[in-house]
């Protein structure tokens, strides 16, 4: 996304340097034909990533991707995916009423909106990222590795993935302090909590937080951008007389 809006700016801005699509450069069809490459390389990749975890899984939708989805609360899923469509119902045709006279900024800010109220969804994926559960012990790793070389690797299989990884327990693991203090700790506001809350609930706390750091994160260019205006003269001064 980012790569796009620095090329579209380069065009609009230099194009001489870098020339971008004019209106009227070629017909409807031919625009419309520059879809199926990028189409077919989308429903190739889908394809792809869903074999792989059928082949992770053995085969078996109910562990796709080495996962186990029965463990998905299924109604809570649909709650959740309900909860978007309405945010989405709402918000979308907003913004584009309210950024219908700024046709550029209206796309970027209603894409924006689009990931930050949908990406949640991947709440309903079972497990957790690399590096998030709870180290194992010293004498639990030891404990598992010694059944595991008589044969029964059932309790090295039960350890936290960090253990796993390396067979051992990472000595700075409790030294990352900095990733318990985040400002919105577990990507959620602190009302939000993921271990009790239903996903509809959690996914709001999403949302709410991912609205926050883009706030954050456009103020400050904001505030960036109007120092830059005030630190750079709009004109050249006039040196003989500065």
């Amino acid at each position: 996304m980012l790569t796009a809006l620095g090329l579209a700016y380069l065009q609009k801005s230099y194009p001489d340097l870098v020339p971008g699509p004019r209106e009227g450069d070629a017909p409807r069809e031919q625009r419309l034909a520059g879809w199926v490459v990028p189409t077919a390389i989308g429903i190739v990749a889908i394809g792809v990533i869903f074999v792989a975890g059928l082949i992770k899984g053995s085969g078996d939708l109910a562990t796709w991707g080495g996962l186990d989805w029965s463990t998905v609360n299924w109604s809570g899923v649909g709650q959740m995916v309900i909860v978007s469509a309405i945010v989405s119902a709402v918000v979308l045709p907003l913004l584009f009423f309210l950024l219908r006279g700024q046709a550029g900024l209206r796309n970027v800010a209603l894409l924006f909106a689009v990931i930050v109220i949908w990406v949640p969804i991947g709440l309903i994926a079972p497990g957790g990222a690399f590096g998030e559960d709870q180290s194992a012990t010293q004498q639990e790793v030891s404990a598992a590795l010694a059944a595991k070389a008589q044969g029964n690797p059932a309790l090295f299989e039960a350890l936290p993935s960090v253990n796993r990884e390396c067979a051992c327990v990472p000595t700075n693991i409790n030294d990352v302090g900095y990733s318990h203090h985040a400002v919105l700790n577990g990507y959620e506001p602190p009302w939000v909590n993921a271990a009790v809350d239903p996903l509809w609930q959690q996914n709001l706390g999403y949302q709410v937080a991912a609205l926050l750091g883009i706030g954050v994160l456009g103020a400050a260019s904001y505030g960036l951008w109007q120092f830059g205006k005030w630190l750079i003269p709009t004109d050249a001064p006039d040196w003989r007389t500065a």
